[in-house]
Parts: structure tokens; sequence; C-alpha cells
């Protein structure tokens, strides 16, 4: 078997180098009968962010953030079990899986406020309500939140979303804050995510958006049709595919029993960007199976396959 080179099998691809540009930490107060296990935050049809997330859905944005953005912190560690009778591991177990998440909000608004003092939100006063206070309880409590972190890569129609909620979270440190003329009043806090028994899981993480949805291969043609087949040719008719990203061409092959036909010869020429095409240079009175792929310049589909007989 001949050998390749290198770059002939390297996968890189420089369209899949993410930047997140921008972002927002959306919060809410958490809801136990709150069900997240189907919930999206992006629209089914667009991949753009859900219309209802400020309204419906009930959450609220910190606002600016300092231009570190969201920090995740992950800790994962498992501890072995081990024996005198061996040097390897008998068994291994997860002693910890948790992750945290830390902002620096630089908007100072009641909304802030309660994260940093873990007061609930229903409590949270209007924007220039006279005589505005906050009183963080004497027993501290714990008042969990449902956050919702969004970051954006791309530009305008070619966004790319990703999207991580924590269900349930817990604002589990409250940082120092320093009250001086040279710097802005910056609220610095750290969620850890906790199981959800309502949603069923801990933590979710989306991508979405018409640039990722791009990325995607083209689907196989659709209705792959024979025509009036003769001795030495098969004419096949196709469809675009209704769903994925449009083809830029189609590539069509033909077997015989289970072997590629190497004299079959195509019209239009391959790559074919019509939705028509004849395989001829056939033998009579032979069964061959027509395939036809879709192609894009992420890759090709699955083949759509249809079966036809010389006379």
């Amino acid at each position: 078997m001949a050998g390749v080179t290198w770059d002939s099998i390297f996968p890189g691809n420089s369209s899949l180098v993410r930047k997140v540009l921008y972002g927002s930490v959306l919060v809410r107060d958490y809801d136990p009968t709150n069900d997240f296990a189907s919930w999206s935050p992006f629209d089914s049809t667009s991949g753009l962010l859900s219309s209802t997330l400020l309204t419906d859905d009930g959450f609220q944005d910190v606002g600016f953030l300092d231009e570190n953005g969201v920090s995740f912190d992950p800790t994962y560690s498992t501890a072995d079990t081990t024996a005198w009778q061996t040097r390897q591991p008998l068994r291994t177990d997860v002693t910890a899986d948790t992750e945290q998440a830390a902002i620096v909000a630089l908007q100072s608004t009641p909304l802030t406020d309660a994260l940093y003092n873990n007061v609930p939100l229903s409590t949270v006063s209007p924007l220039g309500t006279p005589g505005y206070s906050m009183i963080k309880p004497k027993t501290p409590g714990i008042v969990y939140r449902s956050v919702l972190f969004l970051g954006v890569d791309g530009s305008a129609g070619d966004y790319i979303f990703l999207a991580v909620l924590y269900p349930k979270a817990l604002m589990v440190k409250p940082d120092k804050q320093d009250w001086v003329a040279k710097t802005e009043l910056q609220v610095p806090i750290t969620f850890q995510a906790y199981p959800d028994s309502a949603s069923g899981f801990t933590i979710k993480r989306w991508r979405d958006g018409p640039g990722w949805r791009a990325l995607a291969l083209p689907n196989a043609p659709d209705a792959l049709t024979v025509g009036s087949v003769t001795a030495t040719t098969i004419p096949v008719t196709w469809s675009a595919p209704a769903t994925g990203p449009a083809p830029t061409s189609y590539t069509v092959s033909v077997t015989a029993g289970g072997s590629t036909v190497p004299d079959a010869t195509f019209t239009p020429s391959n790559p074919n960007t019509t939705t028509a095409a004849t395989v001829g240079g056939l033998v009579t009175a032979t069964h061959y199976t027509v395939a036809v792929v879709s192609n894009s310049a992420n890759g090709s589909s699955p083949a759509a396959t249809v079966e036809g007989t010389t006379s």
C-alpha cells in the first residue's frame, strides 16, 4: 500500500478556530419546577437567539463585564485503589467533577447588588428608586440562580453562538471590591453549578447560529429517480436536498455487483452542477446501482441510491 504525506491527511480547518468576541450573562432566580431538559436559548428555525430570553423565559442581563469575559474553571479528580500484589490500579473512581464560572460585572445596579449579596432577584428595586437600600441577612442563606452564559463569534449574518446553562447555580465567591478613583466599581462574583433534579443535568452546552449551521455537510439529494433505461444507459434525476446547506455540485457513480464500473461515462461529466445525469458505457441486461452525493466546501453527503437494469 502506498504511503501519503502528512499534509494530505491533516484535518486542520481554520474556520473551526473560534474566538468569543462578545457575550452576555443572563440570570434568574432558580425555580425547582422549571424543567430545562427540552429548553433551548435558540430559535429552532434560524439558529439565532430566542426572542423570549428576557421576557417569557424570565432572564435578566447582568450587563457589561470586564474585558476578561467569563472564566470557566472545571475541577475533575479521580482516586485509584491500589494493592500490594500489583503495581497497576485495581479501580479508579471520580472524586470530584464540578465547574465554576467567574465574572466581573461593571454595571453597578440593584441586580448586581443582589447577586453579590446573595439576595433573591424578586426583591430587587428598580433603578432610581428613592431611598434605595439592600440588606444582607444576618444569617446567610442559600439562594440558587439559573445562569445562562452566551458567547458570540463571527459577524452579522454569519454568527456562531456558544451557550452554557447552569440550571441550578450558587454564588460561591463574592471577591473583594475596591472603591478607588482610578478604577470603575467592579462586582466580581463566582457561580458554581449544582445538579438540577428538575432538568436532570448540571451543565448544558450548545452551539448554534447561521455560521454554525453553514459548517454542516450537505444532505443527500432528494427524489432520486431512474428515467427510461436503454441497453447501455441509465438516466437519473434528483432534486436538491430540502434542508441543510445548499450543495455546490453533485457526484454520480455506478456499481454492478458491489464493484465500481470503471468504464462508465457520465453526462454531464462529474462534478455535476445540474440535477440530472445519464450514466453510459454500460453492458446490456445488467443490474446496476447508481449513487448520487451532494458536495459543498465542507465535504460530501451520504449517497442517495437507485437501481436500474439495462435492456
